[in-house]
């Protein structure tokens, strides 16, 4: 908090959202279907394309995928920072009010 307001500063609040903003993008780009990040490590072409994927050991949906060894599978490829782009700064005045960051007793309520 900055002494002077006990305000966050907004890199703080920046900080804070990114990750959010990251899943949220990765979730708009799966397009409503089930998904598991990774990383397309290598690919080798000869009679076909061979992929080497890497993904977290803690994938929650990791079972799916060994289930399915030896079987066909769909790869979709999605571009989440097709949805991040690039992002003004925020627009900050000086007589903005206060965000209510989770106070919720009656004394911050505006009057009616």
């Amino acid at each position: 908090m900055l002494p002077s307001t006990g305000r966050l500063p907004l890199s703080t609040v920046a900080k804070v959202c990114a990750p959010t903003s990251i899943l949220r993008c990765s979730r708009l780009a799966a397009n409503g279907r089930r998904t598991i990040p990774a990383t397309l490590e290598s690919i080798t072409v000869k009679d076909g394309i061979k992929a080497a994927l890497t993904m977290s050991k803690f994938e929650e949906r990791r079972h799916e995928l060994i289930d399915c060894q030896g079987a066909r599978v769909l790869i979709v490829v999605a571009d989440p920072e097709e949805y991040e782009g690039e992002r003004k700064p925020a627009p900050i005045t000086p007589d903005q009010p206060e965000m209510p960051l989770g106070d919720t007793s009656p004394m911050n309520e505006a009057p009616i």
